[in-house]
């Protein structure tokens, strides 16, 4: 019985060593596979990282920054003399030629991959300038810019009562709500003909049309579109009603008109206020 106790004791061992042996083996060909695999940067990484800072985010991130931010792997010199100098010695081959041919190899590689990057960067840098200068010639006369932080604008309102000033965006989105009121539906033109339907935000905390409860009857509101039209509205009628209710949108207006739409603080009503 001890002898047979024993035999299964010595083979469990064997077991348990052999496995702690895989493991350890798995873990030296993991090591050296990441320690020499190269990810190659390609254009079209470039072109990526562009569109994600300055095409969609616009956040104003400085050049620098994100060609800081591309992912170029770099390869130090003693690296690239160490693969060529044990493949050199493993091949048996003329050592010295063979070092500086691979050595010169390689580093073209490297200097071919950074003037790819450098061409993308230039790519995209004009049209980032381009950017940025018309919104120095739109600030420098006084104009609304017709990009904000990444979204079309059609103009900006005002409401003295509540302190309200910012820009109108061409469209809803859900970035686009975060930071500035949108046009959700129009019968005409903004300042111009029928009604439009502008929606924004009730953060309760002051910002966007956190305060529209607080308009009532005879309240001012002004709006200035692209191209300069100026109009002062007053508002005529204040509801709050459900979410899916449209029907002061549907009777015809003689002349411009806006509705402004946010959610109630318990975010079940909307709180809708009409100006002429």
């Amino acid at each position: 019985m001890a002898k047979r106790s024993s035999k299964a004791t010595i083979i469990w061992l064997l077991i348990l060593l052999f496995i702690v042996i895989w493991v350890e083996l798995v873990m030296v060909v993991k090591f050296f596979t990441e320690e020499y695999l190269m990810r190659d940067t390609t254009e079209k990484d470039v072109a990526e990282a562009m569109v994600e800072y300055y095409v969609l985010d616009k956040d104003e991130k400085p050049l620098e920054n994100v060609i800081e931010e591309i992912p170029i792997k770099e390869v130090a010199e003693d690296e690239i003399l160490k693969e060529v100098k044990d493949t050199a010695s493993n091949s048996n081959s003329n050592s010295v030629n063979d070092l500086e041919v691979k050595k010169e190899v390689r580093e073209n590689t490297i200097s071919s991959r950074a003037r790819s990057v450098d061409d993308s960067i230039k790519k995209v840098e004009p049209e980032i300038s381009s950017d940025n200068q018309t919104k120095k010639e739109d600030e420098d006369n006084n104009l609304i810019p017709s990009i904000y932080q990444g979204y079309s604008t059609i103009g900006k309102i005002e409401i003295p009562k509540t302190g309200v000033n910012m820009y109108i965006l061409s469209n809803q989105t859900v970035g686009g709500m975060e930071i500035a009121a949108c046009q959700l539906y129009t019968t005409g033109e903004l300042n111009k003909s029928g009604k439009t339907l502008i929606v924004g935000h009730n953060y309760r905390n002051g910002k966007l049309f956190s305060n529209n409860n607080k308009l009532s009857n005879g309240d001012i509101i002004k709006v200035t579109t692209l191209d300069g039209i100026v109009k002062t509205y007053t508002i005529y009628n204040k509801i709050v009603t459900t979410p899916e209710d449209v029907s002061f949108l549907l009777e015809d207006s003689d002349r411009p008109e806006i509705i402004l739409s946010c959610c109630s603080d318990d975010n079940v009503s909307r709180i809708v206020i009409m100006a002429k």
